[in-house]
C-alpha cells in the first residue's frame, strides 16, 4: 500500500464522516483525526474490504468521493493522491502534466522552492525539461534522490566503461523518446489534461507561495495540453 494515497484516502473519509456523507455504517470505525487506533483498524479494512465503502476507497480516494460526494476536499490530482507538498503552481501543475501524475516525475514543487518570481511559462519551461530528463535517469532505473550525484558525465562514464559508446546527445535523444512514449501511451488510453479536475481545497488553502488562483492553474495546464500535442505529432 502506498502510504501517501493511503493517508490520503483516509483524511478524506473522515472529512466525510464529519460533514455527513458518509456513517460509520460505511467506516465500520469511529474516524477522528488525532486518533490513531481507528486508523490502523481502516487501513485493514481497505486490504480485505468488508463493504462497498472500502472496496471504493481501495481505488483512490477520487473513486469514493465521486460515490460518495466531497470531491472538493478529495485531494487528487489526475485520479492520484497529492504528495506532502502544497507549495505552489509547481507542485501543482507538475503533478497534473507529469506521465505518472507524481510529485517525482519532474519534481514541480523544487521549483516552487527556488524562490524565483512567479512566471506561467517559464515555470511550464522547467517542469517539461526535468520531466524530460528525468525520464532518461529513470531508464538507469536509478533512485532519484541520487539524481544530483548522476549527473550527465558520470553517467556516460559509467554507460561507456560497460561498452555503450554513449555521447551527450545520445542521452538526450533517449530521454526524449522515453517522454514522448510515455505520452503517447496516455494518450491512446484516452487521458488528456483538458478534463481534469482539481479539487477547491488546493485554492482554499495558502501554499508556501501563498494563494494559488483556479483559473491561473487551468490555464497552465490547458498551455501544457498543446505542448504535449505537438511533442506527440512529432517523429
Amino acid at each position: 500500500m502506498d502510504a501517501m494515497s493511503t493517508g490520503v484516502s483516509l483524511g478524506w473519509a473522515t472529512e466525510a464522516l464529519e460533514n455527513g456523507l458518509i456513517t460509520e455504517e460505511e467506516t465500520l470505525v469511529p474516524l477522528k483525526f488525532g486518533d490513531k487506533e481507528p486508523y490502523l483498524r481502516a487501513i485493514s479494512h481497505i486490504v480485505k474490504p468488508e463493504n462497498e465503502f472500502y472496496r471504493l476507497l481501495g481505488k483512490g480516494v477520487r473513486a469514493a468521493s465521486r460515490r460518495y460526494g466531497g470531491e472538493d476536499f478529495a485531494m487528487q490530482i489526475a485520479g492520484n493522491e497529492m504528495p506532502g507538498y502544497h507549495t505552489g503552481y509547481g507542485a501543482l501543475i507538475g503533478a497534473a502534466v507529469g506521465a505518472r501524475h507524481s510529485h517525482l516525475c519532474n519534481g514541480g514543487y523544487s521549483i516552487d522552492q527556488d524562490g524565483q518570481a512567479f512566471d506561467p511559462e517559464l515555470m511550464l519551461d522547467k517542469i517539461e525539461k526535468e520531466e524530460t530528463e528525468r525520464c532518461m535517469l529513470n531508464s538507469l532505473v536509478m533512485c532519484l534522490f541520487a539524481r544530483k550525484i548522476y549527473d550527465r558525465p558520470t553517467v556516460l562514464s559509467a554507460l561507456n566503461a560497460l561498452g555503450w559508446n554513449l555521447t551527450d546527445e545520445d542521452l538526450s535523444k533517449i530521454a526524449l523518446r522515453n517522454y514522448k512514449t510515455k505520452l503517447r501511451i496516455k494518450k491512446a488510453l484516452g487521458f488528456t489534461l483538458n478534463t481534469v479536475r482539481l479539487p477547491k481545497r488546493f485554492f482554499e488553502t495558502k501554499s508556501f507561495n501563498g494563494m494559488l488562483d483556479e483559473k491561473t492553474a487551468h490555464e497552465m495546464l490547458a498551455a501544457y495540453q498543446r505542448r504535449v500535442s505537438m511533442l506527440i505529432a512529432e517523429k
